[in-house]
């Protein structure tokens, strides 16, 4: 969605989302996000994982707008996978939690 984000995923081979360091990456990332939602109900154990999801990103100064379009893109992913079950409105309620938790400053 937005191609000079690419520039970010140098040290896990970004050129080729094909190869095994990339897929290992987002295999990282999604699960990072499944635990970080798994903890939504549980208050102290999400906002450690925010914590320490926002370190991670913080040491990396990923700019503000990538998280928006990863949310949007993860947002089309989920409906295309979903279907008629997607809902939209809670997917945004969510993501907006847990992206403004990450990149809290």
């Amino acid at each position: 969605m937005d191609p000079s984000a690419r520039n970010l995923f140098n040290r896990v081979n970004g050129d080729d989302p094909s190869s095994p360091e990339f897929s290992a990456h987002s295999l990282r990332v999604l699960s990072g996000l499944d635990m970080t939602i798994s903890f939504i109900d549980d208050a102290p154990a999400f906002e450690a994982q925010l914590a320490h999801l926002r370190g991670q990103h913080k040491e990396r100064n990923i700019p503000s707008q990538y998280y928006v379009t990863f949310a949007k893109a993860l947002g089309q992913v989920i409906a295309a996978r979903l279907g008629k079950c997607y809902d939209g409105d809670v997917f945004q309620s969510c993501a907006k939690l847990v992206v403004d938790g990450i990149k809290q400053a």
